[in-house]
């Protein structure tokens, strides 16, 4: 998952979790925010599209959590600030 560039420089993050509705082919045919920030939603949403399960039988439900955790550089601040 990518870090959106515009949550990193607000400095934003935390957890974003999905409710994804897989159907038979182990495609994701819906997604919902169950709870995250909005910038952080949006990415993860788009970028869990791309996954595949494995088939099945049947359509049925995952949640996933995602942990986006932002770490500055104090390497980059004390450039930006020189």
């Amino acid at each position: 998952m990518s870090y959106p560039r515009l949550a990193r420089l607000a400095q934003i993050q935390g957890n974003v979790k999905l409710t994804l509705l897989i159907d038979k082919t182990g495609r994701i045919a819906f997604v919902s925010k169950t709870e995250g920030p909005d910038v952080l939603v949006v990415t993860a949403a788009k970028e869990i599209q791309e996954w595949r399960y494995t088939a099945s039988n049947q359509t049925w439900h995952a949640t996933v959590v995602f942990h986006y955790f932002y770490r500055s550089q104090p390497w980059l601040w004390q450039q930006l600030h020189a």
